[in-house]
């Protein structure tokens, strides 16, 4: 009697999983490697790789009118200092940007020109040939008034 025996080999199953984490302290950064039996009963490896991936770090400087705000992040800034701000990066971890912001301030100049009975003072494209107090606003290099 002639026995024919059909053995049939089945691979090990092995599969590698990379994740990433922000967590300094994640105890499972490294390789993680584990032995589990599929349901064929042959070992099945899977590996896990975790890769600690540090925050971002910024800054920037901007400048405002004295009076004005500046949006930033969570915050309305309306004076000089230097503030940090945390959004979220493209990569899933905190991105911590520090802006340095300087108001300008507001300028104040009074001119007292003296002209004599006859002539004209040339002011803000006025001709102007009477006494008195005038007023004009005009722009820094800034852009403020």
């Amino acid at each position: 009697m002639d026995t024919t025996h059909i053995i049939q080999v089945n691979e090990v199953d092995s599969i590698v999983i990379n994740q990433t984490t922000c967590n300094p302290n994640n105890p499972h950064i490294g390789a993680e490697i584990n032995n589990f039996i599929n349901v064929l009963g042959c070992d099945s490896v899977v590996t896990t790789i975790v890769t600690l991936v540090q925050y971002l770090s910024s800054s920037m400087n901007a400048t405002i009118c004295s009076g004005s705000n500046y949006a930033f992040g969570t915050q309305v800034l309306t004076t000089s200092g230097v503030f940090s701000e945390t959004f979220s990066a493209a990569n899933g971890c905190d991105s911590i940007v520090e802006l340095t912001l300087i108001a300008s301030p507001i300028i104040s100049a009074t001119i007292s020109p003296t002209i004599c009975k006859g002539e004209e003072y040339l002011f803000a494209g006025q001709q102007l040939t009477i006494a008195g107090e005038y007023r004009d606003t005009v722009q820094t290099l800034l852009g403020c008034d």
